[in-house]
């Protein structure tokens, strides 16, 4: 650990070497020629050295290279760079993050090994090492390369002119709303008194300790008189939360549903509530969509540019089937997720939570879990059904008993996805809105629960299972009209409802919750699943091979050079040391 003379901090070595190149601090610069170390811009410091003779032939030309000129280090300076030495100042100036990514962009660095060519090419491969054939492309190839990158996407409207019109505009905006159900609505802070009362409870709950320390804390004499205080502790703290503050967010209530004579505790919020929860809020009205649209990237319109659901097939096909029974419609594209998570190490504690969106809120504002532009929609029973002591029949009713659950919490959407429901955005303005399950985002294992397909077959399409990846084979999403069909066969003949559900390609699912719901094709909803199905499945394996095939070194080499651009992540210390990663990262 080395403390800088300038200005009195400690840093790590490393640290320090950075903290004296990069300064801007006169007495900290003064110190560099001091310390042993020497960047690439004191080559002239070196140059005026051998001019005195003290640089032991650095001016003769072929140098005999046998000794250190560039410094004398102890044996702390030479440490092994590895993760467990902190390379920042131990003290913040304010430039953490440019310290820790000089660090890695400059850092130590394995030379990649040596790899065996076998390639007989004749001329074309003798001179690979020449710098010609690793030039870089002209500025004016890249520069047109790049250039429909800075256009705009060629947007084509859809062609009714009423589409996601709005009904009318309603006198009250959200914040209005919001301000007349609080009480006391001429004091700004309310339900607070004061500001101060509203900055401490949101620093107890945001950046405070603990419910208890915060209660010892308001218990000292004097403190809460002296900071006019509304609340004595963090029990009433929570009553003037729960009790006096608009809830945006609908709340939860307990039901029970019986399954197979058994009965099942089931937390849910009312889905409709959700949905205008999500669609009234003001953050999101900015920016909500109403209407599909096409984009392309060329003025032809033969490019098309797919980046989120409002410019995908999905949303155009659903507003045109709509428009001829319902003109002016707005559609309000439901996406569904769910997770069955194990909670605890032990005792196999599980919580299968399913969560919900609306489309109209763009991908951008989506994914970012600071924006709450999600919401908890459900618990689902966790139940591992152990009384039932056949292995078939409880798998039977564990599938039951999920789309069970699901239709009665979705049953809501049935008669607004049909007919429309007035629906009010942040700023008053109101749709007539058709709330209508888009998406269902899950793992492979949810996907065939929620679709009914058996495992081994891919819950969208009809391949079979010796076909997948066959590059030959045709195509084609299930057919959702036969499937229909068969299962409205459940209350005539249950022997043919079996036999029709087997020839479909299904597994004789009771009455799947995506059954009545309307314009909802459950087999085109699926996503994909980007970390089991893309990463794991291709990424991870396509990444062992480069590896095996070019050395860890070299990919790791590479990942460091990649420039800084818009959507790339970058990975300064190389990806090979990668024992897991999260799928947004690829």
């Amino acid at each position: 650990m080395n403390t800088c003379p300038g200005c009195a901090k400690n840093f790590e070595h490393t640290g320090y070497a950075h903290h004296l190149a990069q300064t801007t601090n006169p007495p900290c610069a003064a110190q560099l020629q001091f310390s042993g170390l020497f960047s690439e811009s004191e080559d002239a410091d070196l140059d005026g050295l051998a001019e005195d003779g003290d640089s032991d032939g650095l001016n003769g030309g072929d140098a005999d290279f046998t000794g250190d000129y560039f410094g004398y280090y102890d044996e702390q300076d030479l440490e092994w760079p590895d993760d467990d030495h902190d390379e920042l100042p131990l003290e913040s100036d304010g430039e953490d993050e440019e310290y820790h990514d000089t660090a890695l962009e400059h850092g130590w660095e394995r030379p990649a090994d040596p790899v065996q060519q076998d390639i007989d090419g004749g001329d074309d491969f003798e001179n690979l090492d020449n710098s010609d054939a690793l030039s870089q492309p002209h500025p004016a190839e890249q520069q047109e390369a790049e250039a429909p990158l800075g256009h705009q996407p060629i947007v084509e409207k859809f062609p009714r002119r009423h589409t996601g019109a709005p009904v009318h505009h309603s006198r009250t905006t959200a914040f209005e709303s919001y301000k007349n159900i609080l009480q006391g609505a001429e004091n700004v802070w309310a339900p607070f008194e004061s500001r101060i009362d509203y900055e401490v409870a949101k620093w107890a709950k945001l950046r405070g300790s603990g419910s208890t320390a915060f209660s010892e804390l308001l218990a000292i004499d004097g403190l809460r008189e002296a900071l006019g205080l509304s609340y004595q502790n963090s029990r009433e703290l929570n009553q003037v939360i729960d009790q006096q503050l608009p809830c945006r967010r609908p709340r939860f209530k307990h039901e029970e549903i019986i399954v197979a004579d058994e009965a099942f505790d089931v937390y849910s919020r009312d889905v409709m509530e959700c949905v205008k929860a999500l669609y009234s809020d003001p953050e999101f009205s900015p920016h909500l969509n109403y209407a599909p649209e096409r984009h392309y990237a060329d003025a032809d319109k033969t490019i098309r540019m797919y980046h989120d659901i409002h410019t995908g097939k999905w949303w155009w096909s659903t507003q045109a089937k709509l428009e001829t029974k319902k003109p002016g419609a707005t559609v309000i594209p439901i996406i569904l997720s769910s997770d069955k998570t194990q909670v605890t190490m032990f005792r196999n504690k599980s919580a299968y939570p399913v969560y919900m969106t609306i489309g109209n809120i763009p991908k951008e504002i989506r994914r970012k879990p600071s924006q709450r532009a999600w919401i908890l929609l459900a618990y689902l029973p966790t139940s591992k059904l152990d009384h039932i002591t056949n292995k078939a029949a409880r798998r039977r009713t564990a599938t039951n008993l999920f789309h069970a659950c699901l239709r009665h919490i979705l049953e809501p959407l049935k008669v607004p996805g049909e007919d429309g429901v007035a629906m009010a955005s942040g700023d008053g303005v109101v749709h007539r809105g058709h709330p209508i399950v888009a998406c269902y985002s899950a793992d492979y294992p949810e996907q065939l629960l929620t679709t009914g397909i058996k495992s081994g077959e891919c819950p969208k399409c009809d391949i079979p299972h010796k076909e997948l990846g066959s590059p030959h084979f045709p195509v084609n999403l299930r057919d959702l009209n036969a499937i229909l069909a068969a299962l409205s066969l459940v209350d005539e003949d249950y022997d043919l409802w079996r036999r029709a559900c087997q020839e479909c390609g299904i597994k004789p699912v009771f009455k799947p919750f995506w059954l009545d719901l309307p314009y909802t094709n459950i087999f085109q909803s699926i996503t994909p699943d980007v970390l089991h199905q893309l990463y794991q499945g291709i990424i991870k394996h396509l990444i062992e091979w480069i590896k095996e095939a070019c050395s860890e070194a070299e990919i790791d080499a590479r990942c460091r050079r990649l420039p800084p651009n818009h959507n790339i992540r970058l990975f300064l210390k190389g990806i090979s040391h990668l024992s897991s990663a999260a799928a947004v990262q690829f």
